[in-house]
């Protein structure tokens, strides 16, 4: 239940870190671009975290396992992957609003 407020919290950050990208590349100021670092790192140590908290659930989930036959590692190596995906979509959101900000730099005089 904690790693879906995790993941919640990371993509929230990143989604706002994007949003506030969007606008300073449609009017850049030196107010909207201060606010979008705090947003940024809100949105990177989210990240990191959620992938913590799923790897605490994957090895709690792994240590309810008796003996680790084929199925057990398997279902080990799917939270894996899906504890990466948390990461690689806010690192992609993150990416995207920095992308903005490139934009909004380049039509500032």
């Amino acid at each position: 239940m904690i790693g879906t407020w995790l993941v919640a919290l990371a993509v929230a950050g990143s989604l706002g870190a994007l949003v506030t990208g969007g606008i300073y590349a449609l009017r850049p100021s030196d107010r909207v671009l201060a606010i979008l670092r705090p947003l940024s790192l809100a949105g990177l140590f989210a990240s990191i975290g959620s992938v913590g908290g799923a790897a605490g659930t994957i090895l709690k989930g792994a240590s309810n396992t008796a003996t680790w036959v084929a199925a057990s590692r398997q279902s080990l190596l799917a939270g894996c992957a899906e504890a990466l995906l948390v990461l690689t979509a806010t690192f992609t959101l993150l990416a995207l609003a920095w992308l903005l900000v490139a934009i909004g730099m380049y039509r500032q005089p």
